[in-house]
This record gives structure tokens, sequence and C-alpha cells, in this order.
């Protein structure tokens, strides 16, 4: 699993490498947070637990959802979520995730406004599958 920083315009390209959908949506959480403090952060020490879920009709689109309740109740909670377990994962006819998110007091390097649909990606790949998503920052 890795994950990056790309160069946008005006904003910043997150990019996400995982080998399973599952470990996918978990790695996500972990990049975006680590964005965000603007280094790898540790959640080791569990601070706060929340269970957050949603619903889209495309897979990709799932993704994008959850990042933005993730962040959304990163906001709320003033709590880095920084780790997800996914609880439920179901594709096809309805797309819906459920997770247990933990999280710890962190400082934020950088703001993010928004995970958006702009330029979105989520491909299967030969070792798995890649996620690219624009911030809004």
């Amino acid at each position: 699993m890795a994950w990056r920083i790309e160069d946008h315009t005006a904003d910043v390209v997150l990019v996400v490498e995982a080998p399973t959908l599952k470990e996918l949506f978990e790695e996500s959480v972990r990049a975006l947070a680590g964005y965000i403090a603007g280094k790898e952060v540790s959640c080791e020490d569990c601070q706060a637990k929340r269970v957050v879920q949603t619903s889209s009709p495309e897979i990709d689109l799932l993704l994008v959802d959850f990042l933005n309740e993730v962040l959304s109740a990163s906001i709320v909670d003033k709590v880095l979520y920084c780790q997800a377990k996914i609880q439920a994962l179901e594709t096809g006819d309805e797309n819906h995730v459920v997770a247990e998110l933990c999280g710890t007091h962190a400082d934020w390097e950088h703001d993010v406004k928004a995970v958006t649909y702009h330029d979105l990606i989520l491909e299967k790949t030969q070792s798995g599958y890649l996620f690219k998503c624009v911030l809004d920052i």
C-alpha cells in the first residue's frame, strides 16, 4: 500500500494504491490524514473513535463520499481520523461502506476543504487498485 501527493493547478492530487478495494478505502484515510498533518500520522494511541457510513451509486463516488465523511468528522470532532477499519463494503447495484475510525489529536499543516470528483480515477491494476482525486485546499 502506498500514497503520494501530486501537484495540481490550484489544489493537490491524492494518489493511493492498495492490493484490495477494502485496503484502498483504509489506505485512503491514512493518506488524507498524512496530507493534512504534513507527515505520516500514527494512530497507535487511538484517542477518539467514530463509526461512519455512506452509500453511493458508483464505487468511485463512494470512496470520495466516504473520505468527505471522514474529513467532516475530523473537523467536527477536532480530531484527525487517521485509521479506518472497514466493517462492511458492499459493491454492485448499491455501493455502501461502514467503517470504524480511529483518531488522534495532531497538528494540521494543511487545510482541506473537500475531497472532489474532479479528475477522479479508480481503476483495477495488475497489483490491485489505483485511486486519484483532487483535494480542494
